[in-house]
């Protein structure tokens, strides 16, 4: 069932969006003034998120070796778009509030 392109496509993507969601989330602790804890969750989220990503891609690789190609594509695909996401909505959250936050 790995094999499949499909649930391969689907699996991938997900794992993708999911090693960056602490980033989404600690969004919110830019409303309460504590950048330096966001930078922490941003930089282990990171780093964290693709030593993660290059072990599922070991794993991956010997449970279905047919579909790893699909995998890979839509674990980096999932990441990046994702991680560009986090970004937009990070940049809104420091440089669109009001003068307060940024000092």
């Amino acid at each position: 069932m790995l094999a499949n392109p499909a649930v391969a496509l689907v699996i991938g993507t997900l794992v993708g969006v999911a090693l960056i969601a602490p980033i989404l989330w600690s969004s919110r602790l830019l409303a309460a003034g504590k950048v330096d804890a966001v930078l922490y969750v941003v930089m282990g989220a990171v780093f964290g998120g693709m030593l993660l990503a290059l072990g599922l891609l070991f794993g991956y690789r010997a449970l279905a070796e047919s579909g790893f190609v699909y995998f890979g594509a839509a674990l980096v695909a999932g990441f990046v778009v994702t991680l560009g996401i986090a970004s937009v909505v990070l940049f809104r959250r420091v440089f669109l509030a009001d003068d307060e936050t940024r000092e």
